[in-house]
């Protein structure tokens, strides 16, 4: 397999991990309105932009290292509805898997890290919820799958 026919399912496996994603987010941003409209804020002041595109690049990268997974460098690369589906859910889970990674192989700290994650969270609405930040969705049952 050259580069020229390597580059097509990589930019596409990486779309699709996008768009995997970018249905989190769609749902995430209808949780956060909602919270928003119950406790009488304006939804531009729980938005952050910044964590929107965080979590989209973070589809487009779990997209992209699962079509790695996919790849046969061998020969020429078979797009199928299986394979498309597969890495549109990849990009969905992509969030909870590096939550869960990090948590897992990263000690716990005070960190100013933890500390703006917990004032995002509060800013979205999802702070003491379980759901993430970035999305709104709850993350506690499938990031307990994936670290422990």
């Amino acid at each position: 397999m050259n580069s020229a026919a390597l580059v097509n399912p990589l930019l596409l496996g990486g779309l699709l991990g996008l768009t995997g994603q970018s249905i989190r987010v769609i749902v995430g941003l209808k949780k956060t309105f909602d919270v928003s409209q119950q406790q009488n804020t304006r939804f531009k002041d729980s938005f952050e932009a910044a964590q929107l595109l965080i979590s989209l690049l973070i589809g487009f990268v779990a997209g992209l290292l699962g079509i790695l997974a996919q790849l046969d460098f061998t020969k020429d690369f078979v797009w199928t509805k299986d394979i498309t589906i597969e890495i549109i859910a990849i990009g969905y889970a992509g969030a909870d898997f590096i939550e869960g990674f990090i948590k897992k192989f990263l000690p716990s700290s005070d960190s100013g890290v933890n500390k703006s994650a917990d004032a995002n969270a509060v800013q979205s609405g999802a702070a003491g919820t379980g759901q993430s930040a970035a999305t709104g969705l709850s993350t506690e049952e499938s990031t307990e799958d994936i670290a422990g």
